[in-house]
């Protein structure tokens, strides 16, 4: 919005405006401490900032964010990755590592913390960040693969594959971040890749110019269909205006939003739901609805084996990249990009999936998107989303058109109502979609619903320097 939109929004407790000048001139006061800054008006790193990081089955991602939500730009030093054209900024990702779901929690969390570290390395040299010579970090927030039990933090399931994970005893990932961090319990914060990807989500509709913000109660999913499949539903729900709180109307709908995580943390496990055969023998028998023969030179999608229970069947089994993988070698059709031997590095995989020529290669995309589409039937006939949105390596054009080859499965019962978005998440920092989503839920919980605090900057930051960086990583 412009500066004078933005006036027009600022309003005293009790709902009265405050005139421009009032509001410059409370900002002018805060300036120097970086809470805001100018050329437009944005929070600044006084404002906190956030360590994200994403742990993947071969990636790893780290970040610095802003309470813009946005990656936070090299102003000075720093050792920052290429973005937009011209500049750099405060993130990096480490070199992929087949190995990383069977580390013991020792062995991982001492490869996240260093590369955490070095963008904290840079960003410690980056003048325009520092407030009296240190970094301003409210903590540092994982998204990690695979869903974590609501209560003690505890990663479930067959992503993290070694057992001091889920041994008898096993420490919360809170506990191995703060060991490993040198930050206390409450400054360390995890959650679940797919739920973080549709917070980024959620964020940024949130922000959507006034007339095309989500209505009260729309519910957005996001699927992330990488080495597995997993899916994250939130509800916007914007609080209309209430004479007892007369800002309530004005909140941006991300600060009320509900992450729908289910009574133990795991809701949204949809690479487990169990395929129909015959849906498979649809797609071997043609590639789209009422369209097209098999290619021929195309094997059948493989049979998998599932960790979830050591059966094929699952959808994940089907729709990964390393189902995809186990297709192209059935098909003999080799995939330019990977490592000899043809291991499947998920995290090259949305590179090479988009510059995939060869149409048999293009019709194995297209046949994951329509599983994937029909396994969506039962959730968007149960919640009626407003958007889909796919984020992960496999999120790619022609997955997204195999999708909606799908949409009559559940179109004809809601074609009275709003048309159901389907979306990719794009844009040069769609990889770091889950460690912005788990920087967003800090900021959220610790600033966002806190602006009205006085007391908001007391304690809430933990000023970082040089020599505690040092320290850990030495």
């Amino acid at each position: 919005m412009t500066m004078g939109e933005f006036w027009e929004d600022v309003v005293r407790g009790n709902g009265d405006p405050v005139t421009a000048g009032t509001s410059r001139r409370h900002v002018n006061q805060v300036l120097p401490a970086k809470v805001f800054i100018e050329g437009p008006l944005r929070f600044g790193p006084g404002m906190g900032l956030v360590l994200g990081a994403s742990i993947g089955t071969e990636s790893m991602r780290a970040a610095l964010f802003d309470a813009n939500g946005d990656v936070v730009e090299v102003s000075t030093g720093g050792v920052g990755t290429p973005g937009e054209p011209g500049k750099r900024y405060h993130c990096l990702e480490a070199e992929p590592s087949q190995e990383q779901p069977s580390l013991d929690p020792a062995s991982l969390l001492d490869r996240l913390r260093r590369l955490c570290f070095l963008v904290l390395e840079g960003a410690l040299t980056d003048d325009a960040l520092l407030i009296g010579g240190k970094l301003p970090l409210l903590g540092i927030a994982v998204a990690w693969p695979g869903p974590l039990s609501r209560g003690d933090k505890l990663p479930t399931g067959r992503a993290l594959r070694h057992p001091e994970w889920t041994s008898k005893g096993a420490k919360s990932v809170l506990t191995h971040l703060s060991d490993a961090f040198g930050l206390e319990v409450e400054r360390c914060h995890a959650i679940n890749d797919a739920n973080a990807a549709v917070l980024s989500v959620a964020f940024d509709q949130s922000r959507q110019p006034k007339e095309n913000r989500g209505r009260l109660g729309e519910t957005t999913l996001a699927l992330r269909i990488a080495g597995g499949l997993g899916a994250g539903t939130v509800t916007l729900t914007g609080r209309q205006f209430d004479e007892d709180d007369p800002l309530a109307g004005r909140r941006s709908t991300f600060i009320h939003a509900r992450l729908i995580e289910g009574t133990g943390g795991f809701a949204g496990e949809l690479g487990h739901w169990l395929v129909p055969p015959e849906f498979v023998s649809e797609i071997v028998r043609r590639g789209r609805p009422h369209h097209d023969d098999p290619l021929e030179g195309l094997a059948p999608p493989p049979d998998l084996v599932c960790a979830c229970r050591g059966k094929p069947g699952c959808l994940e089994t089907f729709a990964s990249v390393r189902a995809f993988i186990a297709r192209m070698k059935a098909s003999g059709i080799d995939i330019e990009g990977l490592e000899s031997g043809g291991r499947a590095r998920s995290s090259v995989m949305r590179r090479i999936m988009l510059a995939a020529s060869d149409e048999r290669q293009l019709r194995a995309q297209r046949d994951i998107g329509r599983l994937v589409g029909c396994s969506l039937s039962a959730p968007i006939l149960m919640l009626n989303p407003a958007s889909i949105w796919l984020s992960g390596a496999l999120a790619v054009p022609e997955v997204k058109a195999g999708i909606e080859d799908e949409v009559e499965r559940w179109k004809h019962v809601h074609r009275s109502t709003k048309p159901l978005r389907l979306e990719l998440v794009s844009g040069p920092f769609a990889t770091y979609a889950p460690a912005r989503g788990a920087a967003l839920a800090v900021f959220r919980g610790r600033v966002y619903r806190r602006l009205e605090d006085p007391t908001l900057l007391q304690g809430l930051t933990r000023p970082i320097d040089a020599e505690f960086v040092q320290a850990l990583l030495t």
